[in-house]
């Protein structure tokens, strides 16, 4: 990898509130997946329910998913969209009418 490319991970919610362990990672940011909490997490089912973040790489990025409902979002935070399916030009027409700029 050359060097000064950013480094981006995904992460578990829990890896980003409770459990402190990639702290020291030499990554950029680590991308808090918020879909499939599982049933620990009832409140994920609604839109704009919230997650304590508390390490410092994963406040910057949501992972989020187009069948679930998402949790509240920065206004900069950087949103990754997982799809469970292929992606056609339905599915991302859904999506920019959900995620406009």
């Amino acid at each position: 990898m050359p060097v000064g490319m950013p480094l981006s991970i995904t992460a578990l919610a829990s890896w980003c509130a409770d459990d402190d362990w990639i702290s020291g990672l030499p990554v950029d940011e680590a991308v808090p997946m918020f879909f499939r909490m599982g049933p620990d997490h009832p409140l994920t089912d609604r839109p704009g329910w919230t997650y304590p973040v508390h390490e410092l790489l994963c406040e910057g990025s949501a992972g989020v998913s187009t069948d679930e409902p998402w949790p509240a979002l920065g206004p900069n935070q950087r949103i990754y969209v997982f799809h469970p399916g292929a992606w056609t030009p339905t599915a991302l027409a859904n999506l920019q009418a959900w995620v406009k700029p």
